[in-house]
Order: C-alpha cells, then structure tokens, then sequence
C-alpha cells in the first residue's frame, strides 16, 4: 500500500518495490475474476472503486483511508440491500447507487471536494522582479567564483 503513494520511499524503507507491485496487482486481478461471476461487473466494479475514492475525498492518510473505505463499503451495502428489500428493486443496482450518492455527495461536501476547492482563494506565490532575479543569480555565481579562487593550505 505504501508503494502506491510514495515509491521511492518504499525503495528507500527497503521494501522490494517491483514485487510488491505485481502482488498488489494479481491481488486486484484476484477479486475481480472472483467477484465478476458472482456479483457482476457492475457492482464489482462499484465496490472496488466507490468506497476508495470516496475515503480518498475525506483524508490524505493512508491509516484513516483504508478503514473509512471498509466502512464506506459495508454500510453502502447494508444501505443498498435494506432499501432493496423495501422498494422491491434490484439488490446489485441498488447498492451501486448508494455507493454513487455517497461519492457525489462527499464530492460536494468533503474536506477535498469540489465545495473546498471552488471557495479556497488562490494563493499568491512571490513574484521576483526579472532584475531582482538576475542580481540573485550573479552574486551566487560570484561567490562560487570567489571560493575557487582561494588557495587552499
């Protein structure tokens, strides 16, 4: 899981990146040939990518993100299946709606949603003057130039 927000400090930590991307991948590959036959591609598709993106619009940790998603994910289903069972609609069509509505309405709400992003003000990076810039860059140069010129004793 590290691997998939910070490679290189995965590779940096020690961790065999390259294997523990291909696990990750046969792992995904796995619950979805196992899920499609049974829940369909539709609703499989839902409950992998739902609830994920989902917790994703609510923290920037991996720690929070991985149970809120669960969580999402359980209750979209608790949610899908009890409205089904009262308006007699399909269970998986059911479900896939829920887990959207949560998405959008999170969108519309969460911390790093569409509301935050639309109202934040636009930051203001420092401007440097062109000239301000090139004296800069000139009394850089020349202090290097100034420490190769000493004798070294």
């Amino acid at each position: 899981m590290h691997g998939a927000f910070d490679p290189e400090g995965q590779r940096a930590a020690g961790y065999p990146v390259v294997a523990l991307e291909l696990l990750l991948l046969l792992l995904v590959e796995a619950v979805i040939v196992v899920t499609t036959p049974a829940i369909g591609v539709m609703l499989g598709m839902s409950l992998i990518i739902g609830p994920a993106a989902t917790a994703r619009l609510w923290t920037d940790r991996i720690r929070w993100t991985v149970p809120l998603a669960t969580a999402l994910g359980v209750g979209a289903c608790l949610i899908g299946l009890e409205l089904s069972i009262r308006w007699d609609m399909a269970a998986g069509g059911t479900i896939t709606l829920v887990t959207a509505a949560l998405f959008l309405a999170s969108l519309a709400v969460s911390p790093h949603g569409i509301r935050t992003r639309c109202s934040a003000a636009p930051k203001k990076s420092p401007r440097l003057r062109p000239r301000r810039l090139i004296r800069i860059r000139s009394r850089r140069r020349n202090r290097h130039d100034d420490a190769r010129a000493l004798p070294l004793r």
